[in-house]
């Protein structure tokens, strides 16, 4: 009898700076040990502030036609920035929500 293959899920993490990049990898390698089916695709901003980071991914997804490809999409922003925006009017998390992020 043939081993049934699970469906990978792919999932795609986009990133603001290097330690994000970091975690995301973690999550990669972690996935891959535990043989879990979820395949992560990490994607590294180039930093600046979170809507920036937010509407570089968005270009990069509509860019390379990623949009339909990852079941799930998430981007990774340091917390204490993000308050930081949402005072100055840069409201990173709005953008994501309209962006399917």
């Amino acid at each position: 009898m043939r081993r049934k293959i699970r469906r990978k899920v792919p999932v795609f993490v986009g990133t603001e700076g290097a330690s994000e990049v970091q975690f995301a990898y973690f999550l990669r390698d972690l996935c891959l040990a535990e043989s879990t089916g979820v395949h992560v695709k990490v994607w590294a901003g180039t930093g600046g502030d979170s809507l920036h980071v937010v509407r570089q991914m968005r270009r990069y997804m509509k860019k390379n036609g990623l949009k339909r490809e990852y079941s799930r999409k998430f981007v990774l922003l340091d917390e204490d920035r993000v308050a930081e925006d949402v005072r100055a009017g840069r409201d990173a998390m709005a953008e994501a929500r309209r962006a399917g992020i």
